[in-house]
């Protein structure tokens, strides 16, 4: 099983990554299935069964938090310094386009609403950049935890190799 831990964590990586990918495109398959809670819950989930079985092989949280951030830019070839500033801008840019607020339809029309108050009106191009941004917002943080993942497993396996 251990040997397929980094290529799964690979492959989570990947998909989170193409999945952030599309909502640059008229793909918004996520959003009009209502598709995701189940999706950003499984996502988490999946980070969560990573970090699970490296705090299984790495015993304290000092040692595993120390070797994490001793290991993260080394053990993913550099692809920390790319994904953490964007992961940033992304966020941001989201939520000012988003104007902190979810696009609704209401009565059959679209708008953009803040905890009840509607912020304005849009047309449905405009419901549909909407959740667009919304979906983006969503796997910036999937890209994120897919990387979170794809430490963990490098941990892992960094950790059974020094014990070998």
């Amino acid at each position: 099983m251990d040997r397929l831990l980094t290529p799964f964590a690979n492959l989570v990586f990947l998909v989170f990554v193409a999945i952030h990918v599309s909502t640059y495109f008229e793909l918004d398959f996520a959003v009009t299935n209502g598709l995701m809670p189940k999706l950003h819950g499984t996502a988490i989930l999946v980070a969560g069964v990573f970090i699970f079985l490296a705090k299984r092989v790495i015993s304290s949280s000092e040692e595993f938090f120390k070797l994490g951030g001793e290991n993260a830019p080394i053990l993913l070839g550099g692809l920390f310094f790319p994904v953490m500033p964007y992961i940033l801008m992304n966020f941001f840019l989201c939520i000012a386009l988003l104007e902190g607020g979810n696009p609704k339809i209401i009565n059959g029309a679209y708008f953009l609403v803040q905890k009840g108050t509607v912020i304005r009106e849009v047309d449905y191009a405009g419901y549909n950049q909407l959740l667009s941004y919304q979906l983006r917002l969503f796997t910036g943080h999937w890209v994120l935890i897919g990387w979170a993942a794809l430490l963990c497993a490098k941990l892992i396996k960094s950790t059974q190799y020094k014990n070998a």
